[in-house]
């Protein structure tokens, strides 16, 4: 009464117009503060200690018959002391036992999952809990100091899932030390548990720096409650490139996981089946810190027959969105002159040259060669160029994706995906990579779309490639 007598009605106004809403009023609540182990990425340092139970208890109570039914134990990692562990289970059970609509969810580590653990929680009225997986891939977890093997990680999910409750993953994508082979483990793993059928969904993070400049944080940082470590987590909502904070690369990791994967964001349910299986697929893009004239200036130079024409096309489907075979659709489609067999020999070439200087890489294939060769052009000209911070996925049926940070702005991620993008469209983006003019897009452009009238000949298709043009540099998308 002490606590909550003076917001008391404020708190009952709240839950009723919540609950009108169709919602559940969630009460804040927390056993212990804190925690004892130290993850390098972890922005929480503040000494661990436990709290009143009996105190706590007459939160909930409280709260409860102010009509808010579930809860979120706010712990860092619930249940590390075994003893106290036991004994708030217990009494989390009893009162379950005595408030059939009484739940609540929790976050706990993996390494402190059990059966036991788990049907306890069930019992006691948890319906979600919390994990912090953040990677698949040992060498990383390492780096991060998170005291977790890959392997327990998988135990502990294995366990959850077969439960059959609702689990939520924290997943740090662009650590420093992280590469396309961590990520593609990391995609396995989502995969195998989208295969399992396991109630679970994500919330993945890019791994950057804590904006310093805010004033709560400086004042706990001072306070010694937060602290910046080596790689502090920023929430994954705002698009920090602009700032030096992540990667083109993390960027496209986390994007797809956001749009394959049953995300926070996005809602449980709003997940991308076809994007699951291509994830794993071999789909080549930029290397970090390469772009496609340095492409160019190295195919161009490879001793072969071939037009410089037929390898610029090669490298402009080299977007991080097409895999290898459907690349060489598209070649076929633009020089129906060659036979299969010549452009299967020439993709193949061009794609291992590529792969062997360290200039491309995919989730699928990840080469893992480090980059020592400097950039083998500079060429620059004034034709239409996609903005650098715009990137497309396909999920290789119906949907297209356009993630698009407008004005160079810190956005919110989740207002920058939009699905069902013409395919006209979508071509055209993958070509305006400041190479071609607006007559060398159209031209292409009718021979892949022929289908539709609006590329019937090079005439209507120069009409409809100029409007796409015109819109799309309306946007900000390309210049």
């Amino acid at each position: 009464e002490i606590l909550y007598g003076k917001y008391r009605d404020h708190i009952l106004r709240m839950t009723e117009f919540i609950k009108s809403r169709g919602a559940h009023p969630l009460g804040i609540i927390e056993f212990s503060k804190g925690c004892p182990f130290n993850c390098n990425f972890c922005a929480a340092k503040s000494t661990f200690f436990e709290k009143e139970t009996a105190k706590t208890f007459q939160e909930i109570g409280y709260l409860y018959n102010l009509g808010i039914k579930r809860f979120y134990i706010t712990d860092l990692t619930f249940g590390i002391n075994p003893v106290s562990r036991e004994l708030i289970l217990n009494k989390l059970k009893m009162f379950k036992k005595n408030h059939a609509d009484f739940g609540f969810r929790c976050i706990t580590r993996a390494d402190l999952v059990t059966e036991k653990f788990v049907e306890t929680l069930l019992e006691a009225g948890c319906y979600e809990i919390g994990i912090g997986i953040e990677c698949n891939e040992g060498t990383v977890l390492n780096l991060m100091g998170k005291g977790v093997s890959s392997n327990r990680n998988a135990e502990a999910l294995s366990i959850l899932g077969i439960s059959g409750i609702s689990f939520k993953l924290f997943l740090i994508e662009g650590y420093p030390g992280s590469s396309t082979f961590s990520t593609k483990s990391t995609f396995e793993l989502l995969n195998y548990l989208e295969s399992k059928k396991y109630n679970y969904f994500i919330q993945p993070a890019l791994s950057r720096d804590i904006i310093p400049s805010q004033i709560r944080f400086k004042e706990k940082e001072d306070r010694g409650i937060l602290k910046r470590g080596t790689a502090n987590q920023l929430d994954f909502r705002h698009d920090g490139r602009k700032s030096g904070w992540d990667t083109n690369k993390s960027i496209r990791s986390i994007s797809l996981m956001m749009l394959a994967y049953p995300s926070t964001e996005l809602g449980k349910d709003n997940k991308d089946k076809e994007l699951q299986k291509r994830t794993a697929k071999d789909i080549p893009f930029l290397k970090d810190g390469i772009d496609i004239y340095d492409l160019f200036g190295f195919i161009k130079n490879l001793p072969d027959a071939y037009p410089d024409s037929l390898k610029l096309d090669l490298i402009h489907f080299i977007d991080g969105v097409y895999t290898i075979s459907e690349i060489k659709e598209k070649i076929k489609k633009l020089y129906p002159e060659l036979n299969e067999e010549k452009i299967n020999k020439e993709i193949g070439f061009y794609s291992e040259k590529l792969n062997e200087e360290g200039l491309i890489d995919s989730f699928a294939n990840p080469n893992i060669i480090k980059i020592t060769s400097k950039p083998h052009s500079n060429i620059k000209n004034k034709n239409p160029k996609r903005k650098e911070d715009t990137l497309l996925f396909w999920n290789g049926q119906n949907t297209r994706y356009l993630y698009a940070p407008l004005n160079n702005k810190v956005i919110e991620i989740k207002a920058c995906f939009y699905k069902n993008i013409p395919k006209d469209v979508f071509e055209f983006l993958i070509l305006a990579k400041g190479i071609f003019s607006i007559e060398e897009i159209s031209e292409k452009l009718h021979r892949l779309c022929k289908e539709r009238d609006s590329f019937r000949d090079l005439e209507e298709s120069k009409k409809t490639t100029t409007k796409i043009y015109e819109t799309c540099r309306k946007y900000g998308l390309v210049s």
